[in-house]
This record gives C-alpha cells, sequence and structure tokens, in this order.
C-alpha cells in the first residue's frame, strides 16, 4: 500500500488544533501566566508536531527529497498553523476579557518583584501594554508562532532522511 502524503494544510490545522486545546486547558488552569518549565510545554509540543510532520512527509515521498523541499512543507504547515492561531488570539481577546485583566495583574506583579524600576516607570509600562493590547497580543503571537514553527521546519528537514534521487529514477514526487 502506498504512503499518501498529508497535506500542509492538514497538517496546520491539526498543529493549531492541538495549541489551541493546550492554551485552553493553561488558560482554564491558571498555568498561562506561570514563567517556570510548565510554560514551555505548549511550545515544545508544536515544535515537535511540526518536526514529525515534515519527517513523515519525507518518509511518504520515499525520502527522496531535498532540505529545501521538506522545508518548504514545514514552512506551509507553519503558516497555516500561524494563520488559526492568530485568528484564535483575536477571539481569545474579544471573547475573553478577563484575559486582559489577568495578563495585567501578572505583569503589575512581575515588575512589583523588582525594585530597581521605579513607580512612574512601571505605571508608563503598563498603560503602554492596556493602550496597545489587541495589537500586541496579535502581533506576538504571530511572531512567536513563526518563529516557533520555522525553527521546527529547519529541525525536521535537518533530521529527516534523505536519499540521493539519480537522473536515471523515473519515479514521480509528489
Amino acid at each position: 500500500m502506498e504512503n499518501k502524503p498529508t497535506s500542509h494544510i492538514v497538517a496546520g490545522t491539526i498543529v493549531g488544533a492541538v495549541a489551541i486545546i493546550l492554551f485552553l486547558v493553561y488558560y482554564y488552569t491558571g498555568l498561562s501566566f506561570k514563567r517556570n518549565f510548565w510554560g514551555w510545554i505548549p511550545a515544545l509540543v508544536t515544535l515537535g508536531l511540526i518536526v514529525f510532520f515534515v519527517i513523515q512527509y519525507g518518509k511518504a515521498n520515499n525520502d527522496r527529497l531535498t532540505f529545501g523541499r521538506l522545508f518548504n512543507y514545514g514552512f506551509k504547515t507553519t503558516a497555516i498553523f500561524a494563520l488559526i492561531m492568530t485568528l484564535f488570539t483575536v477571539l481569545v481577546v474579544y471573547l475573553f476579557p478577563e484575559y486582559k485583566e489577568k495578563f495585567m495583574e501578572e505583569m503589575y506583579n512581575q515588575m512589583d518583584t523588582n525594585s530597581n524600576i521605579p513607580e512612574e516607570q512601571k505605571e508608563t509600562a503598563l498603560n503602554m501594554t492596556e493602550k496597545f493590547f489587541t495589537i500586541s497580543m496579535i502581533g506576538g503571537a504571530l511572531f512567536m508562532n513563526m518563529l516557533i514553527g520555522t525553527i521546527a521546519s529547519l529541525i525536521g528537514s535537518g533530521v529527516a532522511k534523505k536519499t540521493p534521487q539519480t537522473p536515471f529514477d523515473q519515479q514521480t514526487l509528489r
């Protein structure tokens, strides 16, 4: 039986769905704003999934793809995933107004623990964050998801097995 490759649209959608589920779990368990090891789990899961899909894509094409073609697949998967997460971020900002409040509270607590920051500088930072919260969340989500996905695409493309193809091979690649 022939191994059919997963499209980058399906792979990106799966990665996005898993990331959304992880976000919701973290949000409802209160882990969203914690600065510890557990905060890195969603990023590592996302990275691992994209690497997995890139390697599987290479295997489905009989390991005959170049680094560039594998990276291209991983980057397109990342673009779909980042688009889904950016749209989800917009929804979160508007559907969960308490998210902004919790974020601002956590930011204040973080600044409060650092006694080197003058009070007026804390106030200015909080006002700027509140003023540009939505655009910062959307831009941050897009940037971070693209960064994680690009790194995962590079890793997956580098790790995937590649068998050189000779000009005499008549096998078509998908």
